[in-house]
């Protein structure tokens, strides 16, 4: 049974799974790989390279489509047709009007929004029962208004909702909302929550306490306290209504900022620096109250399902790494599980998983993170500014270009599925030098300086550079660094010592794994720097043709595709 899933609001994406040999295989991809534009909702593809947010705000208002490049391009990464699918999933009131004709005559199934995220979490984890929680901005529209935080008792293929949160409005803000808003009051915009996350660990003061932030109520609703800040008020007041989707709405985004902002606190211009004591103070009294608030909802879901002991976590929110480590150091806590798509971008694979299991007897679900677009060779044109060799030992060949400083990027297999690149589609550096960070972001990357760039780390050497047990192998848990191996690998050590760690084996992605032995061969070093292979603003690259760009560009050193080494050609 071939099953097409699709999910049409912002990181519109699409899957397809069908079983083989007693599992679940999947292919999704997130059209922001195809069209180019970041979280897109399904457009034609960009041919800008203006990646501001009003210019993306305009090309997604302007240039949605219909589904069919995105589905075309699934369909021809599995080797399918459209004759071979059997049922078509929607989520989160994914209009039908976008589907290709060919598919207009297939049987249509709706899964909700937070039941298609926990089903992913659920389902792609390995546990035969466990709590579910799901947490996000905001979900599918209900009797009672949009879902915002539920939670799920599940064991085998089933799945029983325990609680549901939903706001009555688009500004009866829950948990991830209030993230949100802080990041806008931050000036990092849509999607830089991450950013918020890193300024939080430089704070060294006592956080404002979570119960001024957010109201608690017995059945374990949570929602930002109008007490602090009333956003419902002054949206009220002003007569703003909100016109089309959230993803790079500047008149939204301006709506937020305009808001009256608790006292000690204020609006940051996006051309102060971050550093600054008000600031950092406005980062960790949200990354506070974001864990508290959770642990609260969490802890009334284990009082209806006491006898759990692994958690599943889904939904925007459970991106924030540091929150993720500390549900993990809960006492009952034996296991914890995010997919490697957590935040919308998972949703049609969750869909598609929803559907399957509730006709079907729970079966295992492939455990890979690269179910996405396959890297193919690339031929270069006589003409072209670059060129390219074949080395005998690709491994050997790029860590001795690592070892040397040089930045590269690294393109192997089918892409990775999720927000985070790991070692498919990547830019890998030296972790040793401290200059390091500095080229990335003067090349590549061009975000705040106080960002910290991620470890890969061969798992048998993990313990030799981090404390703790090993973490989600999908970026998705901080650990710290061991205090004698701070200075060591001082381009992944972020203010606080902490870093969001990716634990590779050979089992797990072979190919990053034979590089990061090369490189430790080399070096006696077994971790590198591993970031996206995308400019800022800009969808992490999917085929070789978009890695070139970049390249051409002069914003690396060297191109791995496969095993090829490709460079820019010296000027004589």
């Amino acid at each position: 049974m071939m099953i097409l899933s699709l999910h049409g609001g912002h990181n519109a994406s699409a899957a397809l799974i069908c079983q083989e040999g007693g599992r679940i295989r999947a292919l999704c991809i997130e059209s922001e790989r195809i069209d180019r534009v970041k979280m897109s909702c399904g457009c034609e593809r960009y041919n800008n390279d203006d990646f501001s947010p009003a210019a993306k705000s305009e090309w997604i208002r302007t240039r949605k489509s219909d589904l069919s490049m995105l589905i075309h391009h699934l369909l021809n990464e599995a080797g399918a047709t459209c004759d071979e699918i059997e049922k078509i999933v929607l989520s989160q009131n994914t209009d039908t009007a976008r589907l290709p004709q060919a598919l207009h005559h297939l049987p249509v199934q709706y899964i909700r929004h937070h039941h298609a995220h926990a089903a992913l979490a659920y389902y792609t984890s390995e546990f035969d029962e466990a709590l579910v929680i799901v947490c996000d901005g905001s979900g599918e529209k209900l009797d009672d208004g949009f879902e915002t935080q539920t939670a799920w008792s599940c064991q085998g293929a089933e799945m029983k909702q325990l609680l549901g949160t939903c706001k009555k409005s688009t500004y009866n803000m829950g948990i991830g909302n209030a993230y949100e808003l802080y990041t806008y009051w931050l000036g990092y915009g849509y999607n830089g929550c991450g950013t918020t996350m890193a300024l939080a660990s430089f704070s060294h003061e006592k956080p404002v306490s979570a119960q001024k932030i957010f109201t608690y109520s017995p059945n374990g609703d949570v929602f930002l306290n109008p007490q602090w800040v009333d956003v419902a008020g002054h949206v009220s007041r002003t007569g703003y209504v909100k016109q089309g989707t959230m993803a790079y709405n500047q008149a939204h985004e301006q709506m937020l900022r305009s808001v009256s902002l608790p006292e000690g606190y204020r609006l940051r211009d996006r051309q102060e620096a971050s550093v600054q004591p008000e600031f950092i103070r406005m980062a960790a009294d949200i990354q506070h109250a974001t864990e508290d608030a959770v642990m609260f909802y969490l802890q009334k879901a284990k009082d209806c399902a006491p006898f759990h002991s692994q958690l599943c976590m889904a939904g925007g929110t459970f991106l924030n790494c540091n929150l993720n480590s500390k549900l993990r150091a809960l006492p009952w806590v034996k296991d914890i599980h995010v997919p490697t798509a957590p935040g919308d971008g998972g949703l049609a694979l969750g869909g598609a998983l929803a559907a399957y299991f509730m006709t079907h007897e729970r079966c295992p679900v492939e455990q890979t993170a690269y179910i996405g677009t396959a890297m193919r060779d690339v031929e270069l044109a006589v003409n072209d500014t670059l060129c390219s060799e074949q080395p005998d030992n690709v491994y050997r060949a790029a860590a001795e270009l690592l070892a040397q400083g040089k930045l590269v990027g690294w393109c192997q297999g089918r892409a990775e599925f999720g927000p985070r690149a790991l070692g498919h589609r990547s830019l890998l550096a030296d972790p040793t030098r401290k200059e390091t960070p500095d080229r990335i972001n003067q090349m590549l990357k061009h975000r705040e300086p106080f960002r910290p760039f991620a470890p890969a780390v061969l798992e048998e050497r993990y313990s030799d550079y981090f404390t703790g047990t090993l973490p989600i192998p999908f970026m998705l848990e901080t650990r710290q660094i061991r205090p004698e191996m701070t200075g060591v690998i001082p381009a992944v050590c972020h203010v606080d010592h902490s870093a969001r760690v990716q634990v590779v084996s050979e089992t797990n992605c072979p190919e990053f794994y034979a590089l990061l032995k090369e490189f430790d061969a080399l070096t006696g070093t077994g971790v590198l720097v591993n970031t996206s292979l995308n400019r800022n603003g800009e969808p992490i690259v999917d085929s070789g043709e978009d890695a070139l760009v970049l390249l051409r560009q002069g914003m690396m050193d060297a191109l791995v595709i496969n095993n090829r080494i490709y460079f820019q050609k010296k000027e004589h």
